[in-house]
């Protein structure tokens, strides 16, 4: 039986809801109580009304810091937190991460992008904290929880954490519940690109595949995100496309779904993915997807044929065009990609969280 346990989520500097972290945030929570666990967050005030819709035990306020006083106050925050609440272990789910005292923490890690630059092109607080500070900070923490078997490697390598200290636990991944596919009317055929627009999610290569003779007739592409910096160059590169390319900007998640459901195929031919939640949700929509061969990608494409090699856009031209005209390659990569799926529903991840929870406590 499950020991009944206090835990806390600290969510200050964390992005609200509309982002993934919120989207992970939340089903983690939910799952953790429908486990009979009470929770308890410590949050910044713009995040308290989202708050009200999920049945936590208490909801703890404090105002917005800059980020500057998120690492002068975050210490006595948590302990007072804790003091106040009694929880036995605490999520800390955005930096900084400071030595506190009377609960475990586990510091949630998803994205070290600032690794792959040259120190010296690092120009945002957000990036010199991280190869400056999050190293020694991370030293606090009882745990790191990160999202699959490539961001393990890559926290115990980049951050020189020891691998019994870092925890996977992978997202909580679902279809919204009563869904059912009813796919965006569109009067075309289509395949879709989800993701911000930065230049990490390679939707370039995309967009030159666009040019291929191997693209295949009658699919056009739909790019859905906010632009994050890559959006000027994207619209003109999809200037040359032989296909029609429709920017459509951020969506909401009812939008997303039938989008998904719509689609021939997603595209995710990102450099650098610490999961890919959109390539477990797209098969949940009745939609295969494509990835590329770049790192925790490999994990959910879950056969061959969904591998692409990410800067060849020739290669990502001529494999939809064999997918979107071949219906029996289009089924059995689905089929195969659902069954995948199944890891991460909350049956399969709230236990593997809770034995995190004994696993720390016991230590």
């Amino acid at each position: 039986m499950t020991a009944k346990r206090a835990i806390g989520f600290v969510l200050e500097g964390m992005t609200g809801p509309g982002s993934g972290t919120w989207s992970r945030f939340e089903s983690l929570a939910r799952g953790l109580i429908r486990n009979d666990q009470s929770i308890h967050v410590l949050a910044s005030s713009n995040l308290q009304k989202a708050l009200s819709d999920i049945p936590i035990a208490s909801v703890h306020v404090t105002p917005e810091h800059s980020k500057i006083g998120r690492f002068l106050n975050r210490r006595s925050l948590v302990e007072n937190f804790i003091r106040s609440t009694s929880v036995d272990v605490v999520h800390i789910e955005a930096p900084p991460f400071p030595k506190v005292f009377g609960a475990k923490t586990i510091a949630s890690v998803h994205d070290l992008r600032y690794f792959q630059d040259s120190p010296l092109k690092i120009r945002s607080a957000e990036g010199i904290y991280q190869r400056i500070a999050l190293r020694r900070q991370t030293q606090n923490m009882d745990g790191l929880a990160v999202l699959g078997p490539w961001a393990a490697s890559e926290v115990v390598a980049l951050l020189g954490v020891d691998s019994s200290r870092v925890f996977v636990i992978p997202p909580i991944v679902e279809a919204p519940k009563g869904f059912k596919p009813e796919p965006i009317k569109s009067s075309a055929a289509f395949v879709l690109v989800l993701g911000h627009l930065e230049n990490r999610k390679n939707v370039a290569t995309i967009l030159h595949a666009t040019e291929s003779a191997h693209w295949p007739d009658g699919i056009d592409l739909i790019i859905a995100g906010n632009d994050s910096g890559a959006g000027s160059h994207l619209k003109t590169l999809a200037s040359r496309a032989k296909c029609q390319v429709k920017f459509i900007g951020g969506i909401d998640e009812s939008t997303k779904w039938k989008l998904l459901a719509g689609a021939e195929l997603v595209l995710l031919p990102s450099l650098i993915e610490g999961f890919g939640i959109v390539g477990v949700e797209a098969p949940l929509a009745g939609t295969p997807v494509l990835v590329s061969d770049r790192t925790a990608l490999l994990d959910i494409a879950a056969d061959s044929h969904a591998i692409v090699s990410a800067l060849d856009h020739e290669a990502w031209a001529e494999r939809i065009s064999s997918i979107v005209s071949n219906t029996q390659i289009r089924e059995n990569i689905l089929s195969k990609q659902i069954i995948s799926a199944q890891r991460f529903t909350s049956h399969a991840i709230i236990p593997r969280v809770l034995s995190v929870y004994e696993q720390m406590l016991s230590g």
